[in-house]
């Protein structure tokens, strides 16, 4: 499942939007407020261990940052995700 292919109201899709948002606020400099935000976040079950599998992208003002990880649920594999971002 790809978030960005979900409707922008899912539940999951405006948590991941909101959580990217408050990252890019603690570490962006302020001229990057109102900047657009493009954003690619990919969740895969993992069958063996019963855990998702994240990986997530996000470019703004032509830097990338992209990570990866696992959790027991979606938005906990997406929050692990977010702490190890890094950058391109």
């Amino acid at each position: 499942m790809t978030v960005n292919d979900a409707p922008t109201k899912s539940k999951l899709y405006r948590f991941c939007e909101k959580k990217i948002d408050q990252w890019i606020e603690s570490r962006a400099a302020d001229e990057s407020k109102d900047v657009p935000i493009e954003f690619k976040v990919s969740f895969i079950e993992e069958d063996e261990t019963r855990q998702v599998s994240c990986e997530t992208e996000i470019r703004v003002q032509g830097h990338l940052w992209t990570g990866a990880d696992l959790g027991s649920d979606e938005q906990q594999a997406f929050l692990q995700c977010l702490k190890r971002l890094h950058p391109h």
